[in-house]
């Protein structure tokens, strides 16, 4: 066993999680893995959750590094839930005059459709289509329009450049994708 892992605890899985050389991080790690609470994983610990955001700060042991994968175990496992709950249910009983006479199997489509929209935002998200005729003079939007404005180009911003990335790796990390674009002009500034 090597020194890193003398100190640490011992975990299902080997990640960066299971390698922390303190235990009280590591049994916070583990616990935050498992409830994705930063209250309850510090309760289990025998912390006090402000240690955490110490530890966050000073950064002993790459645990920042280890929280985010503390916090993807966490995230995965309630997807997982997610999922289950919605293609497998969950079993409910029915109940008569205060006795349970059957059960009943009951599915999530709220959780299916916000699983959908997770994995196929493009296919599921919730849309609207807006027209708009506008003949591109910003002198005449109020602060309220010209927020809306910047913020509708830098999601087409990033529409664009995740589409590119997915499409053609190469030319996402090309010079040519790294050049900025003057909004007002068109043109890329000098």
């Amino acid at each position: 066993m090597d020194d890193a892992r003398a100190g640490g605890c011992a975990s299902s899985e080997e990640n960066v999680v299971s390698l922390d050389p303190n235990p009280q991080r590591c049994a916070f790690l583990a616990a935050y893995a498992q409830c994705g609470s930063i209250s309850h994983a510090a309760n289990a610990a025998g912390i006090d959750r402000r240690t955490h955001y110490f530890w966050m700060e000073v950064n002993p042991d790459n645990y920042r590094e280890r929280f985010a994968t503390a916090r993807q175990q966490a995230i995965d496992a309630l997807e997982d839930e997610a999922t289950r709950r919605a293609q497998l249910g969950v079993t409910k009983g029915i109940y008569y005059k205060g006795q349970k006479v059957a059960e009943e199997q009951v599915y999530s489509d709220t959780l299916l459709m916000f699983r959908l929209n997770g994995e196929m935002p493009q296919k599921y998200r919730q849309r609207a289509d807006v027209a708009i005729n506008w003949d591109g003079d910003c002198s005449r939007l109020d602060d309220r329009g010209l927020q809306q404005l910047v913020a509708s180009l830098e999601r087409r911003a990033r529409e664009l450049q995740l589409a590119a990335a997915h499409a053609a790796p190469s030319v996402a990390a090309s010079p040519a994708a790294d050049q900025t674009i003057d909004l007002a002009t068109d043109r890329q500034p000098d």
